[in-house]
């Protein structure tokens, strides 16, 4: 049975993304693996653990922010584009964890 998970904000690696509006994935076992989808984002993954797979979330979302939403559009095809817009719009705000 799949769990869903609404976030006000992502943090990793000492830094926390605050969201302008609540960010929704959900969280279910399948064969032994915790896997976690965001289709609004296109992340889906897994991991051994729920915590592993909520990490394994929280790296993807961080790194999708620094190789798309951070990139010039330029350098960005259509799609890329369309997510960085999204990215941009849903994080208000990227700052050092407290």
């Amino acid at each position: 049975m799949a769990t869903t998970i609404t976030r006000s904000h992502v943090s990793w690696k000492g830094r926390r993304f605050d969201l302008s509006s609540a960010l929704t994935f959900t969280l279910e076992l399948d064969d032994d693996m915790w896997c976690y989808d965001c289709p609004s984002l296109g992340l889906l993954g897994c991991g051994p653990s729920r915590e592993a797979a909520i990490a394994r979330f929280e790296s993807e979302f961080a790194f999708l922010w620094d190789e798309i939403a951070c990139e010039s559009d330029d350098a960005l095809l259509p799609q890329a584009q369309e997510l960085k817009r999204r990215l941009t719009r849903l994080v208000s705000s990227v700052r050092e964890a407290a």
